[in-house]
């Protein structure tokens, strides 16, 4: 088998459909799972709604408030707690 066979042989193995559909198949595959194992999701927390500051800009008082209303144990039992980070 010369080289210029060899090249012809590789050209049309490389271009057969079956060769191009699994390559873009194991391509999207590789893109899903990275997709996946980079997901985050977003606290619990940032979901709700932000309150509006007041004029008076007094950010001490509204973080003191912030802080009193994580800490109040008013008896949710069925709040899910936040999930354990990861090691890595």
């Amino acid at each position: 088998m010369t080289l210029s066979e060899l090249l012809n042989l590789i050209q049309l193995v490389v271009l057969s459909p079956e060769v191009i559909g699994v390559t873009v198949v194991v391509i999207a595959y590789i893109i899903i799972v990275n997709y996946v194992v980079a997901y985050r999701k977003r606290p619990a927390g940032q979901l709700k709604s932000r309150k509006k500051k007041g004029k008076g800009g007094d950010a001490a008082a509204a973080d003191a408030e912030a802080a009193e209303s994580r800490d109040d144990d008013s008896g949710d039992e069925d709040e899910v707690p936040p999930p354990r980070k990861r090691r890595t």
